[in-house]
């Protein structure tokens, strides 16, 4: 018996149930319920209606029993009516699972106990009218309208077991609005089998295969249309997901795109909502959306004025800080072309779960080194270890005991040495030497040693703007050793800013290492996944950084397996050197929809202008908050809020 009113109640999960919302809708008169003579008892647990529903479940399981030994051609075909229709709503929960998605279940609301839950989703995508399809003429006053009103909610509710009322408005032909269904527009309503959780239903009194609608009814839909547009930030002229049953005999959902803003007939096998009103939808839907783009405006205008009033009445610290960050936003975008086209999230696109970073860091980085790929068409490297001379499958390996020198050129896309062509040629070293490589620290310490495996291979590379088949030099080596490789933060800055920066480098090649996101700068069939300069990628120097720069190795063992972390998730989170005073909202910036915790923020360290990208952390105040004695975890904190710095190894 349980297992059957559970069953009963998934069912109508997809076209019943109702829940509250914020019954915000300016500017239209609603007449309530009580006011229209809806008898709220007939939703409760113990009314004695409902007997009838639990009796008649019983007599349906006492009877597919009896089908199972008397008759089972019949049963069978029943059960397998049954699996199809299972089937259908679990392919909509695969396939469609954000659009579906109950916010919360309640058995009570208001201190009412109800005979079905009410199922809450708060996320309304689409707006469909109907009509009643009852004759206007049987109904004419509107005394009679409303005991017709009673009449459907009866049937619904107790005779048909619905729960409620199939619609949430329904608009009588003198242009009154009614709160049909409990709970407001908000509710998981009954008007449309598959399409109910997301959307919002309107009825229009009469049948208009036969009526016509009164201009009373299209203006009053057309105003309750357009303010719940606003309220759910629904564009009439939007393509949506619909789903309706292919045929009884098939297991299948048929899903179709149609406008926001519909009639019944647009996603369903049915002439609702008439003729007569489906033929003025046009009209209608181009009135709602000139009318919701004014109340968007009206009511921001609103919000702004509010706000200025509630700044100037009472001013806190916070009130002050985002002030001050608005006044110097405006100053900058006023004062400077804002046309930056740079757009990294086009080449981000998978997210990296907590769960997965331990993994990834046992992958191997590897790094086009840049300068030597497109500068340099002779390399004298020296090392000790073991040469490979690939030509497709096969290979020449040589062993080298002692130090020794040797040249490789590349010509016409083969790379040679001592005259003889190969595609592509490995060092494997713990030191390699590229001696013709003139490069040194501020200290004079050279830095043009590199160890695991130095790879020389064709391949496209960016030069001038575009991607260039060539020489490309790659430094293949473990996670770890790139960390500390990279010259990202001078050693003469404060340590705190230093582990601070030393977490935030993580992220950039985490996200490229597999190759499920394409860097802009990197082409997606690449044998690389990262580039040595930072006009590109990150500034990555070789082995000999470590005797360098020894805070950074220190803060790289320090921060070893933590990674800043947003809702179980790695996060973004990009830096830069110096700003004009605050920080860019990413969004605004770079079109970022996914990392609202990089929002814009006041620096008061500036520089005259930006040394960067403008978002995330900015170095200068980094290095102040730091000199401060303020630790590492509340300058990550600072920049990208409602982040938390978590040791992914000891999860």
């Amino acid at each position: 018996m349980k297992k059957s009113l559970f069953t009963v109640a998934l069912f109508l999960s997809f076209f019943t149930t109702v829940f509250a919302v914020d019954r915000d809708l300016p500017g239209i008169d609603l007449i309530s319920r009580d006011a229209w003579g809806a008898d709220e008892s007939w939703l409760l647990l113990w009314h004695d209606w409902y007997d009838s529903i639990i009796a008649a479940w019983e007599k349906y399981e006492e009877d597919m029993v009896w089908l199972k030994k008397n008759n089972p051609t019949k049963y069978k075909t029943i059960r397998e009516k049954e699996q199809k229709e299972k089937d259908r709503i679990d392919y909509l929960y695969e396939e469609f699972a954000e659009e579906l998605f109950l916010d919360k279940i309640e058995n009570k609301l208001d201190g009412i106990v109800l005979r079905w839950g009410m199922f809450f989703h708060y996320d309304k995508t689409r707006i469909v009218v109907h009509h009643t399809a009852a004759e206007q003429s049987k109904y004419p006053t509107k005394d009679e309208f409303l005991t017709h009103l009673v009449g459907i909610y009866k049937f619904h509710t107790l005779t048909r077991w619905w729960g409620d009322i199939w619609y949430n408005f329904i608009i009588d032909p003198w242009g009154n609005i009614y709160e049909w269904r409990a709970w407001w527009e908000g509710v998981v309503w009954a008007h449309m089998k598959y399409n109910n959780i997301s959307s919002i239903g309107i009825a229009l009194a009469w049948n208009f295969e036969l009526d016509k609608p009164t201009q009373a009814q299209i203006d009053s839909l057309v105003k309750l249309w357009s303010i719940l547009a606003v309220k759910y930030n629904i564009d009439p002229y939007e393509l949506v997901d619909y789903h309706r049953k292919w045929g009884d005999e098939y297991p299948y959902i048929e899903d179709i795109k149609h406008l926001s803003v519909v009639g019944h007939t647009d996603a369903w096998y049915t002439s609702c909502p008439g003729a007569n009103l489906y033929s003025q939808l046009p009209d209608i839907r181009r009135a709602i959306y000139s009318d919701s783009k004014i109340l968007k405006e009206e009511q921001q205008e609103t919000i702004v004025k509010k706000e200025t009033n509630e700044k100037k009445a009472k001013l806190s610290l916070l009130d002050r800080i985002k002030m001050e960050l608005d006044k110097r936003v405006d100053w900058y975008v006023s004062s400077h072309d804002f046309s930056d086209a740079s757009n990294l999230t086009e080449k981000i696109t998978n997210h990296i779960s907590e769960k997965d970073i331990s993994a990834l860091e046992r992958k191997p980085v590897k790094v086009l080194l840049y300068e030597l790929s497109t500068g340099f068409t002779k390399w004298e490297i020296s090392f000790i270890g073991i040469m490979e001379l690939i030509n497709g499958d096969k290979v020449i390996e040589k062993t080298f005991s002692n130090e020794t020198n040797v040249d490789i050129t590349y010509n016409n896309g083969k790379f040679y040495y001592k005259a003889v062509a190969y595609e592509k040629i490995v060092i494997h070293s713990s030191d390699i030497i590229v001696e013709n490589y003139d490069r040194k620290s501020y200290a004079g310490l050279p830095l043009n040693i590199f160890e695991w495996k130095l790879i020389f291979l064709k391949n496209e590379v960016k030069i001038g703007g575009k991607y260039i088949d060539t020489s490309a030099l790659i430094n293949e080596l473990s996670f770890f050793r790139y960390l500390r490789w990279i010259g990202e933060v001078w050693d003469n800055q404060p340590y705190q800013k230093i582990k601070a920066i030393s977490l935030l480098v993580k992220w950039y090649i985490i996200f490229y290492i597999e190759k499920k996101n394409t860097h802009p700068s990197i082409p997606a069939d690449s044998y690389y996944n990262s580039i040595d300069d930072p006009r590109f990628f990150q500034k990555f120097v070789g082995k000999g950084f470590v005797q360098v720069w020894t805070k950074w190795q220190d803060a790289i063992q320090a921060t070893a397996g933590r990674y800043v972390i947003y809702k179980w998730e790695l996060a973004f989170t990009p830096y830069f050197s110096c700003s004009a005073g605050f920080t860019f909202d990413a969004k605004k910036k770079w079109g970022w929809t996914d990392t609202p915790y990089l929002k814009a923020n006041l620096d008061f360290t500036k520089c005259d202008d930006f040394l960067g990208h403008w978002v995330g952390l900015s170095g200068k105040w980094a290095e102040l908050l730091a000199n401060k004695w303020v630790k590492y975890g509340p300058i990550i904190r600072w920049y990208f809020p409602g982040t938390t710095v978590v040791n992914v190894r000891a999860r």
